[in-house]
């Protein structure tokens, strides 16, 4: 989904000032309503359908999503269905439909509306589009959301591709205070001593999924302690992810373990701004090793964050 077809808290103010079950019932609200939204594109969405969706009434409904994702909803309905649309004007399979079958096909009534609404958002018509020339592939915001298109980015933030990668290595357990600090030397050292045994070079830094999550008690979150590899690897015994090829943003956090978490929370809200894949990718955070030449080591650990988009 793009910068209006997923959602979450605007900033990261709201999220440091407000309980953790506040949070959490926000978010599980605005993304039901998103989800709703994006799984009925072609049907006609209603207020009543939205509220329904989101479990809040209308004036509630209304204040919390425009609070905390800087849109309306009519906005974000009309965002989702121009993406999708966007997708099914460019898509191999789907390129034999007429700008009308897609406009209908998205919840338009008729073509010539789509096409204006197309053109506003994406600076060209659908036949445009379809002759080769490049749509703004991130579109502006509301200026009511005060983002500006790529401004919306936070300084430090970038949007990367990457291609498609495993992730092979060691979950452990226990988080205190948002942090593995105490837990992850065991799962690193574990991998070390997996890596030495098969004789596998190369190994870029660490690389860490976490479980981010306010709903689950700290004692059940989980990290995996691993490594990534372009290719698949015969490693019995470890546990593996695939990450899709796509695009991801990226920041960059130096600093204590203990504080990670502020860079994972400016990242998740910028994600569902720019997108939230369902595509089977996760967040990550891989070592930045640093230069041969530095002479001394840095005082703190450098890491990249990641988030698909």
């Amino acid at each position: 989904m793009d910068s209006e077809g997923a959602v979450t808290l605007r900033s990261s103010s709201l999220v440091k000032d407000c309980s953790a079950s506040t949070y959490a019932h926000r978010l599980a609200t605005v993304n039901r309503t998103a989800f709703y939204i994006e799984d009925n594109l072609a049907e006609p969405i209603g207020l009543d359908d939205m509220c329904r969706a989101g479990g809040m009434s209308k004036f509630h409904l209304h204040r919390v999503f425009e609070e905390n994702v800087g849109t309306t909803l009519g906005r974000f309905l009309s965002g989702a269905r121009l993406k999708t649309a966007l997708h099914l004007l460019l898509a191999h399979e789907t390129r034999t439909m007429t700008v009308l079958e897609v406009a209908l096909q998205v919840g338009f009534e008729d073509a010539s509306a789509f096409s204006r609404s197309f053109q506003r958002r994406y600076g060209l018509t659908p036949s445009s589009l379809r002759q080769g020339n490049c749509p703004r592939e991130f579109p502006l915001l509301s200026p009511r959301a005060g983002l500006g298109g790529l401004g919306a980015l936070d300084r430090g933030v970038t949007v990367v591709s990457l291609p498609e990668f495993w992730i092979y290595g060691y979950e452990v357990g226990g988080m205190k205070n948002k942090s593995f600090t105490a837990e992850a030397p065991d799962g690193f050292k574990q991998l070390e001593d997996a890596t030495r045994r098969h004789g596998i070079e190369g190994v870029p830094g660490e690389l860490a999924l976490p479980t981010q999550s306010w709903l689950l008690r700290e004692e059940a979150c989980r990290l995996l302690c691993a490594f990534r590899s372009s290719r698949r690897l015969d490693l019995n015994g470890m546990t593996q992810h695939f990450m899709p090829s796509g695009k991801w943003l990226r920041a960059r956090h130096t600093g204590p373990h203990a504080t990670r978490w502020q860079t994972w929370n400016r990242l998740q809200i910028r994600q569902l701004r720019w997108g939230q894949p369902r595509d089977g990718r996760a967040p990550f955070e891989e070592e930045v090793v640093p230069e041969p030449s530095q002479s001394s080591a840095p005082e703190w650990p450098t890491f990249d964050v990641y988030f698909p988009c």
